[in-house]
This record gives structure tokens, sequence and C-alpha cells, in this order.
């Protein structure tokens, strides 16, 4: 009976080690959609702005739009959508996180991997040493930051 006991732990301990992992990839594939998304909006606005002008009546107009069509999402306020723009206008060239990914998935396979979100009180500290291109997590991070957090 010893045995079946065992065999019933290896088991257990192998299927909560897969969810483990599958919602770390959940959640890596969450972020990496949603940052694309940010980008894609503040380029958007970028673009706009360079070839017809666009000023902030236009940010809120778009802001008040997108949250009466995406009523459930957060995040689509007029201040964060200025947030989107400066981190478009900051890396032209994103989605710079895609190698990373592949990265990422390896480090996962690790054991003991796990992946967090910090703070907002570290966001904060870390707004204070360098410069923070957006919001609030994973947004508000500089650069470095978000490539440590995809990372780590």
């Amino acid at each position: 009976m010893a045995g079946i006991e065992k065999d019933y732990y290896n088991i257990l301990e192998g299927l909560k080690e897969k969810i483990r992992l599958a919602r770390q990839k959940a959640a890596l594939a969450v972020n990496r959609e949603l940052l694309q998304v940010y980008w894609e909006i503040g380029n958007a606005i970028l673009q706009q702005q360079k070839e017809e002008g666009w000023g902030k009546k236009i940010i809120s107009r778009l802001a008040k739009d997108l949250k009466s069509e995406f009523d459930d999402m957060k995040g689509l306020s007029e201040r964060n959508l200025v947030y989107m723009q400066t981190f478009a206008g900051t890396w032209p060239h994103y989605p710079f996180t895609q190698p990373l990914v592949a990265e990422t998935q390896d480090e996962l396979k690790k054991p003991g991997s796990t992946i967090t979100q910090p703070a907002v009180a570290e966001l904060q500290s870390a707004e204070n040493k360098a410069g923070v291109i957006v919001h609030v997590a994973p947004a508000q991070l500089t650069k470095e930051e978000l490539i440590k957090e995809v990372i780590s």
C-alpha cells in the first residue's frame, strides 16, 4: 500500500507543477498581449498627432469612447492613454520583449521558478531612481525593470 501512496504523491506533485507552469505561462501571455495593445494604442495616437496635429481633446475623447466600448476593462483613462503614448514614443521599435519570451519559458522550467508582480510601492520607489515610462505594473516600469520582470 505504501508504494501506491508514493506513486499518488509523485503524480500529485507532477500535476501541481504543471498547473503552476501553465499559470505562469498564462500570466506571461496576458502581460505580453497587454503591453502590445498599450504600445499600439500609444503608437496610433502618436501617428495621428504627427499627421493631423491631434491634441489632448482627442485623447480625452478616445478614452471616453474606449471606456464606453470596453466598460469592463481598466486602464483606458485619458491619463493612461497619455502614458501609452509616452511608452510608444520611448520605444518606437517595440516589441522588444519577443526574444525574451523564449528565455523566460526556459527559466520557468527550472524548479522553484516563479513570476511575481512587483508591489506598487516598489514601482513608486523605482520611479524616483530612473525615468518611468507609463502607469502602474507592468506599464510603470523602466525598460530595464520591464526586461528584468519578464525574465525573473
